[in-house]
């Protein structure tokens, strides 16, 4: 592909992607506040709850990342956060 754009003179840049999103499924009955993800290849740009768009208050550090999970975020059968990578 990156031949492909060379050849037709397209920038490059147009075949990198925009943003980098991963998505996190937090289990069934979850009960705490919180939850420990471990240490993320990229830091995180931002993150919300699929559920209602709330946004996701997240603290990276050594250990991992962090994540408070307000309880109008949790979802009966699945609570899912999505997070959006940095460049």
């Amino acid at each position: 592909m990156a031949r492909e754009a060379a050849r037709s003179g397209r920038d490059l840049g147009e075949l990198r992607p925009r943003r980098i999103i991963g998505f996190m499924c937090i289990i069934l009955e979850w009960q705490d506040p919180g939850i420990l993800l471990p240490r993320l290849p990229r830091k995180i740009a931002s993150g919300h709850f699929l559920k209602d768009g709330s946004k996701a208050e997240f603290k990276e550090n050594d250990l991992g990342v962090l994540v408070r999970i307000p309880q109008s975020a949790v979802d009966e059968y699945d609570t899912i956060l999505v997070l959006e990578m940095a460049r």
